[in-house]
């Protein structure tokens, strides 16, 4: 694996951590993965959408992550919406 997809996946993975320590309600992602139950197909089911962040925090966190990593403005946007595919917490959004 190359040293930029390290850093990309080392980013969503910390994103990941940020968001549910700041979802409601708050939980550890790292115990959330470890306690997942198992599908049919070997893959962790996470109940991501029993847990909400609020737009505003949600963007605030993936931002402040992504600045550090010298990432393109194109790998952002890829990993933002990784991120939101996978099993990130329900985003509230924010009325304006």
């Amino acid at each position: 694996m190359n040293m930029q997809r390290e850093l990309e996946l080392r980013a969503i993975k910390t994103i990941y951590i940020k968001l549910y320590k700041n979802a409601y309600p708050s939980t550890d992602y790292e115990m959330l993965v470890k306690n997942a139950r198992v599908n049919k197909d070997g893959k962790k089911v996470i109940k991501s959408k029993a847990y909400t962040i609020t737009e505003d925090k949600f963007n605030t966190i993936v931002d402040r992550e992504l600045d550090w990593g010298n990432f393109s403005n194109l790998s952002k946007q890829i990993i933002k919406q990784t991120v939101i595919e996978g099993c990130c917490p329900k985003i509230l959004e924010t009325c304006k």
